[in-house]
C-alpha cells in the first residue's frame, strides 16, 4: 500500500469564515494505480492533493506512506517530503517564465547539489524522452501549451518520484494537445508509477484503475 488516509480532516478559517475542506475522509491507493479524484467545485479535490502530496497539513486523522506514519511538524519537514516523494503537474504548467525549459526541468536536481555534468545528463535525458530537447535554450512563453505541460511532466519525474499528483493537467489544453498528454501520462502508469489524477473529464477518469467521487469533503465513490 503506497498511500492510506484514515479519517482525515482539513478546515480553513475560523467563526463565520470556517471553511470544512475535508470532513473525514479515508482512501487507500495500491502502489502502481492511477487514480481519478472528481467532484464539483468546493468538494475538497485540491485539499486532498495537497495535504496526500505535503503542500499543505491536515487537522486531524493519520496519514500512512509506504507503511510509514507522515507527520508534518513544520514546513522544512514538508518540503524534504515533497521533495523526495512527489511529482507535481498543475493546469497552469507553473513554469518560470525568465527562465530556460533546461532551466525549468533542473530544479529540483539544484536542490540536492547535483554536479553540473549529472544535471545536464539526466535533464537532456527527460527532455529527450518528452520529445524536447531541441526546446531546452527556450523560455516557456516560446512554446505552446502542450510543449509546456510536457515540460512541466519532465519537471515532475526528473528526481523518479514514487507518486505523480496531477491537478486538471490538461484544463488548459485543446482536445489534441490533451490526448497527447494524457497518452504520456498513460504510459508513465504502464511503468509503475502512482498517479492520482484530479479531473473533471470523465474521459481522463475511464481510463483510470478507479475513481474517487468527493462531496462536501468525504468519499462518496460508493
Amino acid at each position: 500500500m503506497l498511500i492510506e488516509l484514515n479519517d482525515i480532516y482539513k478546515n480553513y478559517g475560523q467563526g463565520d469564515n470556517l471553511v470544512r475542506a475535508l470532513r473525514g475522509i479515508s482512501l487507500q491507493v495500491e502502489d502502481g494505480e492511477m487514480v481519478a479524484v472528481m467532484g464539483k467545485s468546493g468538494s475538497g479535490k485540491s485539499t486532498l492533493l495537497n495535504i496526500i502530496g505535503g503542500l499543505d497539513a491536515f487537522d486531524q486523522g493519520e496519514y500512512y506512506y509506504s507503511g510509514q506514519k507522515v507527520v508534518f511538524k513544520n514546513q522544512e519537514q514538508m518540503a524534504r517530503f515533497r521533495h523526495n516523494k512527489i511529482g507535481f503537474i498543475i493546469q497552469n504548467f507553473a513554469l518560470i517564465e525568465h527562465k530556460t525549459v533546461f532551466d525549468n526541468v533542473a530544479l529540483p536536481l539544484r536542490y540536492n547539489r547535483l554536479s553540473r555534468k549529472v544535471i545536464e545528463t539526466k535533464v537532456m535525458q527527460e527532455l529527450s524522452n518528452m520529445g524536447l530537447q531541441d526546446k531546452a535554450k527556450r523560455y516557456p512563453y516560446q512554446l505552446s501549451g502542450g510543449q509546456c505541460q510536457r515540460v512541466a511532466i519532465a519537471r515532475a519525474l526528473i528526481n523518479e518520484p514514487d507518486l505523480i499528483l496531477a491537478d486538471e493537467p490538461t484544463g488548459a489544453l485543446d482536445s489534441n494537445t490533451e490526448e497527447e498528454v494524457i497518452n504520456i501520462l498513460l504510459d508513465f502508469n504502464r511503468q509503475g508509477k502512482t498517479m492520482i489524477i484530479v479531473t473533471h473529464d470523465r474521459n481522463i477518469a475511464a481510463m483510470c484503475n478507479r475513481t474517487i467521487n468527493i462531496l462536501d469533503g468525504k468519499d462518496v465513490s460508493a
